[in-house]
């Protein structure tokens, strides 16, 4: 639960601007390229501006040279963005805060819908149907259950 003040101070203390940038494209929301992150005018949340700046910070934390020749690295970036905004702590700390819902997840850490399915998705592809964290049980398919696992007694 990273407010978005949180997110730009990041940036900034990294040495990057964050400007607004009008890509002429409705598909293309941030970019990062040389310590400047380009912000679409259409990113209308708080919530959108904060998983966009975290992907691209990512970049600029992860990424060398033209990522458009190894979308490898794209992968690398949003793998990091999911674990800086939300991670399998975050979802002990939603489940544990009473959310019952993927929206009340995703209200919960503050990330969009979209970020937290896409986190959700890479989640099952690195760790498979389900991770164990403490006495927690993190379920990613077929879709998100947390579990917390009860200790048996003597």
């Amino acid at each position: 639960m990273m407010p978005l003040e949180w997110m730009e101070q990041q940036i900034y203390d990294n040495g990057i601007e964050i400007i607004p940038y009008d890509f002429g494209s409705q598909r293309i929301r941030a970019v990062y390229c040389d310590d400047v992150i380009g912000l679409s005018p259409l990113v209308d949340t708080d919530r959108e501006k904060k998983c966009l700046l975290a992907e691209e910070f990512a970049h600029h934390q992860l990424n060398h040279g033209n990522i458009l020749k190894d979308p490898h690295q794209e992968t690398i970036a949003r793998r990091s963005a999911h674990d800086r905004l939300i991670g399998l702590d975050g979802l002990i700390r939603a489940c544990e805060a009473g959310c019952n819902s993927f929206n009340e997840v995703a209200d919960y850490l503050d990330v969009t819908e979209e970020f937290l399915n896409e986190a959700i998705k890479e989640y099952a592809s690195r760790y498979g149907t389900h991770a164990i964290k403490e006495n927690y049980i993190i379920a990613f398919i077929p879709n998100l259950q947390i579990y917390k696992a009860e200790r048996g007694g003597n």
